[in-house]
Order: structure tokens, then sequence, then C-alpha cells
């Protein structure tokens, strides 16, 4: 399981955000962090992962569809479109 700092890392040489995007994203990596901490759930399990998106992009009404786009890339696992539909609301 790779570290949320490096997939940050990741994202900001993937990504091309604007800065108030980068930022959001650097907050909802963090918020990822803490809820899979509090929660004991880990990102890389695909049912984890779900609840700790629900959990913590609900906090980010104005998520660009590119991170969200770029997030679901980057998962040890695949999504039907049913999942990614969720991850988009």
């Amino acid at each position: 399981m790779r570290a949320v700092c490096i997939v940050y890392r990741k994202a900001s040489r993937e990504l091309a955000l604007p800065d108030s995007a980068r930022i959001l994203l650097g907050r909802l990596l963090r918020e990822l962090a803490t809820n899979s901490i509090q929660r004991r759930l880990a990102w890389h399990i695909k049912a984890d992962f779900l609840t700790l998106w629900f959990i913590s992009a609900g906090r980010f009404p104005g998520l660009p569809e590119s991170i969200t786009d770029w997030a679901v890339n980057q998962l040890p696992f695949k999504l039907n479109e049913n999942e990614r539909q969720i991850l988009s609301l």
C-alpha cells in the first residue's frame, strides 16, 4: 500500500490542476488518510475505499471530475460503472 504523500506527489506531477484544485486534492488526500486511520479501513480494499471516499469526498462539493477520474485509475482494483457513478456524486 502506498502512502498518501506518494499518491499526492504523483498527482501533482500528472494532473494539470489550477492551484485551487491542487489544494483541494491535498485536503482530500489528507482527509482520506485521516479517515482511514480513524476507522481502521484500507484505501486499497474496494469496500473500504468506497466507504472512505463517500465519507471524505462528501466534504469537498467542488471536487473536479478530473481528480475523481485520476483517483479511480490509481486504484489496485477495478470499479464497475455503478461504483464509478457513486464516486462522482
